[in-house]
């Protein structure tokens, strides 16, 4: 068919169309004159024109299509049996409920169905509204209905709904915002306060990962509204932008302490359970504790969460966690953003979690772990029935608080045996007691965001500087995400219940070692098998790639409690020298010996340059010879298919080259140049 994308923008569309573009078409292309073979559609206000031309010169178009668009005037008095008669196909489509043609399609559909108008209706797209995702899509499902000589499918699109009412949020002014209903589709209003502002919009963290984006509002009245969805169940954080200024949504009564412009809600479902309230009286209790700091040299305040059925006077003392804040926050965005009471519930009601004290304190200070160890801690010993045990202690924190837990790690080893960073690096080498971390930490696990994650690289560099110390850790890989609340979530929901569950009497180390590669290479891809062994249980086999002291690939193998396993990869780098470091680790935590190899590798291909002594006319040759090289060594050329084996020496040389001569012949040859590792080179020659 023939695409025709004409310019809409004109008073009168129909007579734009008919007198104009058509016979503009007709005269420059070879177009059939049947009007059963003319089609028209088009989006948003285009849908609008198109059902005109429809509704005013039916027949014109034997198909027609609207796309987001609902608006199409007066239907009381439309040629109804002209327009039947007259059109093969007319089919309706719409997105969301975020598409402002909804109500207009809705209420068109009932006009239609009234006036006895066939039509077809493809259903509400459940994932997009008015944009070009959902008319990209409109675009796939009509294009291959026109012109095929059969009817066309009236069926829905996969996953398409009916549109059985119109979206009527509530009447401006009657509810607080934001309004979210059943579908996850989330409106929100401002008060009148804004009435004369020139430009609103709503800024959350409703990108991929929970990466920030704005939403434009609309007026409606004296107030201000936008509705997005449908959301992922998660919990969000937003907002208001207000002639380019912050401003906190006033008909929100959330709040967050550290952030005065930003309010929060919940979109519940499976998605977020762990993040919602549990039912009344299932829950642990959430406290805040005073204490007087000498290092802040103020009173200063924690939360503390204890969980359900809580005995102080019980005689084993409960395990304690402290869990930090970062930079720029304080000790109440665990709660009021990161979900921390909501998550510890509901894992405690799962039977994921250990009966647990956890502490979350302000980390603001000149010296955290002064203000840890000399403050915080002696006033929760104080109040709380928690183990003076250093292996029934733990500390995590985010970013900065991350980097506070790291710099009690570094200057206390042993102090909390439990440890977690999220998003903040290792730092520095200088000073470290590898060997006391390591027999006072039973676990130390790192998280990080993705690349958006301004901490990112730090994260990733420190992994070589703890396999260089000989540090023993676990990296949780890459939470998709950014520096952001949605990340930390997920990382205390994976770290939390790995805390004080019981450990096996097991101390020894598994066994490690290199299968292949077994000799130093080169090698242009290189096989990778470590086995391991261990009684106790192997939980995986790690090994790490450096090209001198830059880690440049990281594989592994989970080996869920097998006595003896094998790890294996196929690697491919670029050509350089390069080191292995691998080990193993059990079910108990305990690491072998991480073993070293060196090995390169060689992904050059071999170079074959015509000798002087060649006889040349023009660009072809009478005999032509050609010096060959590379580094590893010559195998074997192929003239024409035919194979010519060479020494394996790094130089080579294939002479006197002529028709009949190793598979020439007169014309354009082929010569491909391998090197003993399989890297190969084609050239071509013509020969008179």
């Amino acid at each position: 068919m023939l695409v025709v994308m004409g310019n809409g923008n004109v008073p009168d569309f129909p007579a734009e169309l008919l007198e104009n573009i058509v016979p503009a078409v007709e005269d420059a292309y070879n177009v059939s004159p049947n009007r059963k073979n003319r089609a028209l559609a088009g989006l948003s206000m285009g849908g609008g024109q198109a059902f005109e031309v429809f509704r005013d010169h039916p027949g014109q178009f034997a198909s027609i299509a609207t796309f987001g668009a609902g608006r199409f005037g007066d239907l009381s008095d439309i040629p109804v049996r002209q327009m039947n008669n007259r059109t093969d196909l007319f089919r309706v489509y719409v997105g969301n409920k975020t598409d402002i043609a909804y109500n207009d399609v809705y209420d068109s559909l009932q006009a239609f169905d009234a006036a006895g108008l066939e039509y077809q209706f493809d259903g509400v797209n459940p994932d997009a509204g008015h944009n070009w995702n959902a008319w990209q899509e409109n675009l796939i499902d009509f294009a291959p209905r026109l012109f095929t000589g059969e009817a066309s499918d009236p069926g829905m699109s996969e996953g398409h709904t009916a549109l059985t009412e119109r979206f009527e949020p509530p009447a401006p002014g009657t509810t607080p915002t934001p309004f979210i209903d059943d579908e996850g589709f989330v409106t929100f209003e401002t008060t009148t306060e804004f009435a004369d502002a020139e430009y609103v919009s709503v800024w959350a963290n409703w990108a991929p990962g929970g990466s920030w984006l704005r939403v434009e509002m609309q007026k409606v009245g004296d107030r201000w509204r936008a509705t997005v969805g449908p959301l992922e169940e998660k919990f969000y954080h937003y907002r208001l932008i207000v002639d380019r200024q912050s401003v906190k949504d006033a008909s929100n009564p959330t709040s967050v302490a550290s952030e005065p412009a930003w309010s929060t809600f919940l979109v519940e479902g499976e998605g977020s359970r762990l993040l919602s309230d549990v039912p009344e009286g299932e829950g642990g209790n959430l406290e805040v504790m005073t204490y007087q700091s000498a290092v802040a040299g103020q009173e200063r305040s924690a939360y503390v969460w204890t969980p359900p059925g809580y005995d102080a006077e019980r005689a084993a003392p409960y395990p304690l966690f402290v869990l930090n804040h970062g930079g720029g926050q304080s000790w109440t965005d665990w709660v009021e953003v990161g979900r921390a009471r909501q998550i510890l519930d509901n894992l405690s009601r799962d039977g994921a979690l250990k009966d647990m004290v956890v502490v979350m304190p302000n980390g603001n200070v000149s010296n955290y772990p002064a203000e840890l160890r000399e403050n915080v801690v002696p006033a929760a010993e104080e109040r709380y029935n928690i183990s003076s045990d250093p292996a029934k202690r733990a500390l995590a924190g985010l970013s900065a608080g991350g980097a506070r837990t790291v710099s009690v790690l570094k200057g206390y080893p042993g102090e909390f045996a439990w440890i977690g960073t999220f998003a903040a690096g290792f730092g520095s080498a200088n000073g470290v007691d590898a060997e006391a971390i390591n027999a006072g930490t039973e676990l130390y696990r790192l998280y990080t965001g993705d690349i958006t994650d301004f901490t990112y690289g730090s994260v990733i560099n420190s992994l070589p500087v703890l396999d260089e110390l000989g540090i023993e850790y676990e990296f949780d890989g890459v939470t998709v995400g950014p520096h952001g609340w949605d990340v930390w979530q997920k990382n205390l929901i994976d770290f939390a219940p790995r805390l004080f569950q019981s450990l096996p009497a097991d101390t020894t180390r598994p066994e490690a070692s290199l299968v292949t590669p077994d000799s130093a290479g080169p090698f242009r891809d290189v096989a990778l098998r470590v086995d391991a062994t261990d009684v106790g249980g192997l939980q995986r086999i790690v090994s790490n790639i450096y090209q001198g002291n830059t880690l440049v690939q990281s594989t592994q193998s989970a080996l869920d409690g097998a006595e003896s396993g094998t790890h294996e990869a196929t690697l491919q780098l670029p050509s350089g020298d390069y080191t292995v470091k691998y080990n193993a680790q059990d079910l108990a935590g305990n690491t072998s010996q991480t073993g070293s190899f060196a090995f390169s590798v060689d992904v050059t291909a071999p170079e074959a340059t015509v000798k002087p002594e060649s006889v040349a006319t023009g660009d072809t040759y009478d005999t032509v010879s050609y010096k060959l090289y590379d580094a590893v060594g010559i195998d074997r050329v192929e003239i024409n298919g035919v194979v010519k084996d060479l020494t394996n020496n790094p130089w080579s040389d294939v002479n006197g080259l002529a028709p009949g001569v190793f598979g020439a012949v007169q014309g354009e040859n082929t010569m491909v140049v391998y090197d003993v590792l399989g890297n190969s080179t084609t050239y071509t020659f013509v020969l008179n």
